[in-house]
């Protein structure tokens, strides 16, 4: 008995040492990180950049121009020549919308995209006076639009007509002093699918989303599981969200691209996969 005691005696003691020990080490307060900095004036090459970057998805929570505009999908217009092309565009008969100038037709483009559908690109079914573009101001400030339009502007070889933030706007930590925020991550599917453009693309109708050039999602988790076999809906859903080329469902041509998994969440894309998944 009195063995048994020191056993547990002893076995206390090695267990305070353990507990108490790391108290006595110093202490390091974790700091929140500070604020980031609202940027002042911008050059025009800082605001050409940040154009730059909305039109490749780096920034911008609607996945980047190219997420449709890609001249090698073919599932909308070629940005190509901006200034040259807008301008045919205002003297074509079936233009209805009210731009004057380049400036203004780009950004009616975004802001108005059944202003002009381009002859071929209009959602099928509405002999083009439907557009499936994505209305852009739910993704972007105003001056992030006039920066899309500045970079249209001049990426081959024009002038910009807009004018870069003067640091009166509120950019929101944009340029010169670091890269912005990025966005807080989705708290529902719906906002994901708001925050990463899929209703360009896709149809679910309780995701809020109405997309005509890919296959509906509506009911996916009733089918997904009988794509590919040995593949559950969920584990189907992921791997064509991580890896689009996996496959491509028969009839749909191979235009989703790739780079969502680097650009999402893990939380975000778990999400989303149990939302669909359990779409029925």
């Amino acid at each position: 008995m009195k063995n048994f005691l020191k056993v547990i005696i002893f076995s206390l003691l090695v267990l305070s040492a353990y507990t108490l020990f790391p108290n006595t080490l110093p202490q390091q307060k974790s700091e929140p990180p500070p604020l980031e900095e609202k940027v002042g004036a911008l050059t025009m090459e800082q605001f050409v950049a940040i154009g730059a970057d909305i039109y490749s998805g780096a920034r911008g929570g609607f996945g980047g121009c190219v997420l449709c505009h890609d001249p090698k999908l073919g599932r909308a217009p070629r940005l190509e020549n901006m200034p040259t092309v807008a301008e045919g565009r205002l003297k074509d008969a079936r233009y209805k919308g009210k731009a004057t100038n380049v400036e203004e037709y780009l950004r009616e483009s975004m802001l108005e995209p059944a202003a002009f559908v381009v002859a071929g690109f209009g959602v099928p079914g509405s002999n083009d006076t439907q557009s499936p573009m994505l209305v852009i101001s739910k993704y972007l400030k105003p001056w992030e639009i006039n920066a899309a339009i500045a970079y249209l502007q001049t990426k081959d070889g024009g002038e910009a007509t807009v004018t870069p933030p003067t640091g009166q706007e509120d950019t929101g930590g944009a340029a010169a002093g670091g890269a912005a925020a990025p966005p807080a991550p989705a708290k529902t599917p719906q906002e994901a699918f708001q925050k990463y453009g899929c209703g360009a693309c896709h149809k679910h109708e309780k995701g809020g989303i109405a997309g005509a050039i890919a296959p509906d999602l509506t009911h996916v988790g009733s089918i997904a599981g009988k794509r590919k076999p040995g593949l559950n809906a969920g584990d189907y859903i992921r791997e064509s969200i991580l890896v689009p080329t996996a496959f491509v469902v028969p009839g749909q041509p191979p235009i989703m691209p790739p780079g969502f998994g680097d650009k999402m969440t893990a939380s975000e894309i778990e999400m989303v996969v149990k939302f669909l998944a359990d779409s029925k």
